[in-house]
């Protein structure tokens, strides 16, 4: 099996978990909102997978909408017992992402939103904002990370061996050769790796401009490279064993943690 099918079973697993239940997706306030946090879910998940925090936002005067993107033939696949999205090449989620942005300040007349998003979702985001932004100020003001994937993942040990392929000289005839056969399946799953094209030229760990980055990390998170040192250059790094020594939650569970949830409310309230 090659290194990136092997990556496509282990992030599924890792980060899929959310993806097994089906539910529907939040939608977008009915009247005009002054003040939207956009919810973007990681790999392998949906909107689905912040179901519950509508009630905490909505009470805190936020209006959250939360959006189902990058599907991928894989999601067709599996549509008939489950949403599983966020699988396409992160350029291409970048662009869906900036479009709905863009249809948010258009329908409410806000000239920048929030975002709180889980694992490669804040990769895309971030993408939408450093590779197809104009000049001027960026459309967001905050953005929320849950398991930051700013460094990537060495799950299975690919980005070890992505590097390996890298010294030996082959890493970009293996990526050309498999990018048409995974590609379509999951196009994300081999630019999260450590070290991966997508992560490095140019580096994603960049802040943008205007932009307030605040990364809630997990020490325990299994799929995060170094998640107590992941965090954005300049960013408010907030690590969730600091506030409870006892917790244990993983990648996988973040956006369904009550106390990850408060971490993330509270932050986006911080200005």
């Amino acid at each position: 099996m090659s290194l990136c099918s092997r990556l496509i079973y282990a992030v599924l697993i890792a980060i899929g978990v959310q993806a097994c239940v089906v539910a529907p997706s939040m939608a977008g306030p009915a009247d005009p909102c002054v003040d939207t946090v956009l919810l973007v879910h990681d790999l392998g998940s949906s909107a689905a997978e912040w179901d519950g925090w509508a009630d905490d936002l909505t009470s805190r005067g936020w209006c959250p909408v939360a959006l189902t993107y990058g599907e991928s033939a894989l999601t067709e696949a599996l549509r008939p017992v489950a949403t599983v999205a966020g699988l396409a090449a992160l350029e291409d989620s970048a662009s869906q992402i900036r479009s709905a942005i863009d249809g948010i300040l258009y329908r409410t007349g806000e000239s920048r939103i929030r975002v709180v998003a889980r694992g490669a979702g804040a990769l895309a985001v971030q993408s939408a904002l450093t590779r197809s932004m104009n000049d001027g100020l960026a459309p967001v003001s905050t953005l929320v990370t849950l398991g930051p994937l700013w460094r990537g993942t060495n799950l299975a040990g690919a980005g070890t061996i992505a590097a390996f392929n890298r010294g030996i000289g082959i890493y970009d005839e293996l990526a050309r050769l498999e990018k048409p056969v995974v590609g379509p399946w999951c196009g994300a799953c081999g630019e999260i790796v450590t070290g991966s094209t997508f992560l490095t030229t140019p580096p994603v760990d960049v802040p943008v401009v205007g932009v307030r980055y605040v990364d809630v990390a997990t020490a325990t998170d299994g799929l995060v490279t170094d998640p107590l040192t992941s965090a954005m250059p300049g960013s408010e790094a907030i690590v969730v064993q600091s506030v409870d020594p006892t917790s244990t939650v993983d990648h996988a569970q973040l956006s369904g943690d009550e106390q990850v949830r408060r971490l993330a409310l509270d932050a986006l309230g911080r200005v």
